[in-house]
């Protein structure tokens, strides 16, 4: 509870109540998780005979990816990921824009196209929370681990720009 004085007369504000759904957990996530399709290089430094596999990442988010595997990996395995995010669709967002540019013979308005930077390969470890079989193959859930803040300030910037190109999709569906 917490109380809040205004004026002379105190008032207390109650505490938020938990619904049903929020004390069961039915959101774990903290960030938002993009379903995409993309390869991805992994390697497994535990195996037996350690070499680069390919799998294909379904969705990333902020704190994990999940990948589909040819083979299952036992929860805790460290992983090691390389991949890079697409990029296509970073060219809906490019705009036109008018610059002023001084040269030798004085200012002269020049149009240019501003484009979002693109994203560069990335290499991430994580450790492999579970693995479920999936249409043949195996769901490997991984969650990150030791992120810098470039890499994690990259993927919450590749999760933003994609929300943002779904919502411009959906739109120009509806009309």
């Amino acid at each position: 509870m917490y109380m809040f004085l205004f004026g002379r007369e105190r008032k207390v504000a109650k505490a938020p109540v938990k619904t049903a759904t929020a004390a069961a957990g039915a959101q774990k996530r903290g960030a938002f998780r993009a379903a995409i399709h993309i390869p991805v290089s992994y390697l497994i430094s535990t195996d037996r005979r350690p070499h680069r596999r390919i799998g294909i990442m379904r969705d990333i988010s902020a704190g994990g990816t999940r990948v589909i595997s040819d083979r299952a990996f036992d929860a805790g395995t460290p992983i090691e990921m390389r991949f890079t995010l697409p990029n296509k669709f970073l060219d809906t967002f490019a705009r036109d824009v008018k610059e002023t540019v001084v040269s030798p013979f004085g200012e002269r308005q020049v149009k240019s196209r501003k484009t979002i930077r693109k994203f560069d390969e990335m290499l991430i470890n994580g450790t492999i929370v579970r693995a479920v079989p999936y249409e043949g193959k195996f769901a490997l859930a991984i969650r990150f681990i030791d992120v810098d803040n470039k890499t994690e300030e990259e993927i919450a910037r590749f999760n933003h720009y994609y929300q943002l190109y779904q919502v411009r999709k959906l739109k120009e569906s509806q009309e």
